[in-house]
């Protein structure tokens, strides 16, 4: 599958990683299992890898839905790894749409670690090694 995501509960983040070609269906599925999941809650950090998206055929409808999303706190924080290209321009379009939680886009993976691991605890930081093991497909 195109989407997948992995929690990591000791850290409170939230590992997701797309790729290929992802639809609507695919980026619904894997967040509305993600909501599911009794590891989610409002507080999580989440960083978010779309590096491998070759085609993102996800729609404004589906992205305005999950950006109006009241699961997520307004402390929650969200980092979204891209190329730049398709899904940039995408992506900057939720973010604009946002209405909980603070969500920055990044093409550099150690600057959008950083910002995730602003003014956490010291047991709480996360770094590569982390975000890519155990992957949970859906």
């Amino acid at each position: 599958m195109p989407c997948s995501h992995y929690f990591d509960r000791s850290k409170g983040v939230v590992f997701v990683t797309s790729s290929g070609r992802v639809t609507d269906a695919d980026w619904i599925s894997n967040l509305t299992a993600m909501a599911r999941s009794p590891d989610f809650h409002p507080d999580l950090r989440g960083f978010s890898d779309y590096t491998g998206v070759t085609e993102s055929l996800v729609t404004a409808k589906t992205m305005e839905l999950f950006a109006d999303n009241p699961a997520a706190s307004p402390e929650s924080r969200w980092a979204f790894l891209i190329k730049p290209g398709l899904a940039g321009a995408k992506i900057e379009f939720y973010k604009s749409n946002l209405k909980h939680g603070q969500l920055q886009i990044f093409t550099d993976r150690a600057k959008a670690l950083a910002w995730l691991n602003e003014g956490v605890a010291p047991d709480k930081v996360i770094t590569w090694r982390q975000q890519v093991e155990g992957v949970t497909e859906v």
